[in-house]
């Protein structure tokens, strides 16, 4: 079986859990299966890389703002061309910007599956906030309706649509898209794990013993919200000792940047592709932040939670399943001091026990070998439907 995945916003610098899902769902084909695997994505060229049952496709696409901001490829008749020539029995795509056309457009030359994945939560977390900021709620609420009714047509023509999280997949469905599949995520326990924690590290940073050192990891965009975690820290007492490290790239990193200055419990630090190293930061912490409002899964909360980390964050989009009784505290949305109470809750429960409570729990329903053996599953399964499907159809 050819399995192909295609992406519109995709940038190896910036990181995100998209694309670690596609960079360990790659490793898990050529090494682990007998399919052959095409992955498609925006860059600076057109590139073609093939290396045994490998074939990458970089498009040329435009950048979306800094030096560190993803791509946008417009290359649809390159696209169209590539799905032509490759012919893949399975198309999963990402991001609902104007590739799925192409996609959709291969299913009427070859039998294919197509696959459509719901790892971002647009009208919640783009069109809302933005709209309404400069017009009133009427119009913000009709244009948001609009983005909605987009959604469900494009992945209503799909075979399946995968959601990582009930919250999401339930909306899905009140917008009457039926043909979802609630598909949560994994994480590799051997690579995330407390033993990962190094003292010579925290020493490093200038963190003492009995210090809290507080991380975040992930994009430095505005839908994380990382301005409303700088500001939380306003509300710590005088006497909390605490480093706070901010591990990513992001559009908003220079305002993030210029919003710190002064602060000298903050540290900035360059996305990690080396997960080892990232790792290492995450075990040698003691809290994990998340205040975005908007994540539809929440993959770096469960690299820090396989690292043994209670989490802070928010009460609302997927956070509500991934931090639940035990694993850490979430404050109303919007509340700095709500959320910076939970800091100073959470730090002063945490111990051993807990942490080690944290661990098992994670790793006993996730892990990426069982969550990509089943994907491969669903793949087989569904591909076979769809071949019989093509058969009887006159």
């Amino acid at each position: 079986m050819k399995i192909c995945d295609v992406t519109q916003l995709y940038n190896p610098i910036a990181g995100g859990g998209i694309q670690t899902y596609l960079e360990e769902k790659k490793q898990h084909i050529i090494g682990s299966t007998n399919h052959s695997y095409v992955f498609i994505y925006p860059g600076s060229h057109y590139a073609k890389e093939s290396n045994g049952t490998l074939v990458q496709y970089q498009i040329p696409g435009r950048r979306l703002g800094t030096k560190n901001s993803y791509r946008l490829s417009f290359r649809l008749d390159l696209l169209r061309q590539i799905l032509s020539n490759e012919k893949p029995d399975v198309i999963e795509f990402h991001t609902p910007y104007l590739c799925q056309y192409p996609v959709m457009n291969q299913k009427k030359k070859h039998p294919t599956l197509i696959i459509g994945f719901f790892h971002t939560d647009i009208s919640g977390a783009y069109v809302y906030p933005t709209v309404k900021k400069w017009l009133g709620e009427r119009i913000t609420r009709f244009l948001v309706s609009l983005t909605d009714q987009y959604i469900t047509s494009l992945y209503q023509k799909c075979d399946l649509t995968l959601v990582p999280s009930v919250l999401h997949q339930n909306k899905l469905k009140a917008m009457h898209c039926s043909n979802t599949l609630f598909f949560p995520l994994g994480v590799d326990g051997k690579v995330f794990h407390p033993m990962k924690r190094s003292h010579a590290l925290r020493e490093k940073l200038g963190i003492q013993p009995k210090d809290c050192m507080l991380i975040y990891s992930g994009r430095l965009d505005e839908e994380k919200k990382v301005d409303f975690l700088i500001h939380s820290l306003a509300f710590l007492p005088e006497n909390f000792s605490y480093k706070l490290l901010l591990i990513g790239e992001g559009s908003n990193k220079k305002k993030l940047m210029d919003l710190a200055k002064g602060n000298h419990h903050i540290l900035f630090i360059p996305f990690m592709k080396d997960k080892d190293i990232l790792a290492q930061y995450l075990a040698s912490s003691d809290v994990y932040l998340s205040p975005g409002p908007h994540e539809t899964f929440g993959l770096s909360i469960l690299e820090a939670q396989a690292c043994g980390l209670p989490v802070v964050g928010v009460k609302a989009g997927a956070l509500l399943e991934r931090v639940t009784e035990g694993l850490g505290r979430l404050s109303p949305v919007g509340e700095k001091e709500a959320f910076a109470s939970n800091i100073i809750e959470v730090f002063k429960e945490c111990n051993p026990v807990i942490k080690a409570t944290i661990q098992n729990q994670v790793l006993s329903k996730y892990s990426w070998d069982s969550r990509l053996n089943q994907l491969m599953s669903i793949y087989e399964n569904h591909n076979q439907c769809s071949i019989r499907n093509n058969k009887t159809t006159p």
